[in-house]
């Protein structure tokens, strides 16, 4: 007579893997370092936006300097989080061992996207306490400053940042590799300088596909026209539906 046993196993919560992904960014070097680099560029920024506040003449509102400078930085870094985020697995030979344990590859990557997400969100919150620190200070040391709170303007800057995000997310799930992400990433907002050589209709066809359109529309999004909505309804389809769809797919299927 025989007798069988039934084995049930029980898959980590999806809270449990992001916070597992998140602790893998930061556990790495690569990854504590760009942290570390960040928080070192929000905080000159946060200086360098004193300094502004105290000039008498800005062609920027007082809460336009407060809230963009800090964040310049962070939003350039945040793409190159969301890379190494996915590429990590690759690049230190994790994928097999985490696959493994987590036979649904598609949860990881949701996983992996949701800390990214929660990473944006709370940079931002971050450069937004900087904000209202740098207004109470320059209150204090400088002159009456009036910050009125552009909700506009922080909306479509945040929206911005995790639109990059995606992208550089989309790229490493396409690529698998941190290097060519990152230089995939930059190389359009590189190229952008070189395109009128190439011609009248080139340009024409580049400004469908230029991830600064994202940035046309998100940062004056009520008043954005028609085309410009266009623009950026092809680079978002360019640049993170088709590479992340087929990235994805490669991800699930391929062997590690």
């Amino acid at each position: 007579m025989t007798t069988t046993t039934e084995v049930r196993t029980t898959q980590p919560s999806m809270a449990l893997l992001s916070e597992i992904e998140f602790r893998k960014l930061l556990d790495t070097r690569s990854g504590a370092v760009l942290f570390a680099v960040m928080g070192v560029w929000v905080i000159a920024g946060a200086v360098i936006g004193q300094v502004l506040l105290r000039k008498t003449e800005l062609p920027l509102t007082p809460f336009e300097v407060a809230w963009i400078v800090p964040g310049l930085g962070a939003a350039l870094l945040l793409p190159v989080v969301a890379i190494l985020l996915v590429t990590g697995e690759y690049s230190h030979k994790t994928a097999l061992t985490t696959f493994t344990l987590v036979p649904k590859r598609e949860r990881v990557i949701a996983a992996k996207l949701i800390a990214a997400t929660i990473i944006v969100l709370v940079v931002h919150a971050v450069q937004l306490a900087l904000t209202m620190l740098a207004a109470w200070m320059a209150n204090l040391t400088a002159r009456d400053i009036t910050l009125e709170i552009d909700w506009y303007l922080m909306f479509g800057f945040v929206l911005a940042s995790w639109l990059n995000v995606l992208i550089g997310f989309a790229l490493a799930l396409l690529l698998h590799n941190p290097a060519a992400s990152i230089i995939l990433f930059f190389s359009p907002r590189l190229l952008a300088t070189f395109i009128p050589l190439f011609g009248e209709s080139v340009g024409k066809v580049w400004k469908w596909i230029d991830p600064a359109a994202l940035d046309a529309v998100t940062s004056n999004f009520r008043h954005a026209t028609n085309d410009e909505w266009w623009h950026a309804c092809t680079v978002v389809v360019s640049w993170i539906v088709i590479p992340g769809v087929i990235g994805l797919i490669r991800s699930v299927r391929s062997d590690v």
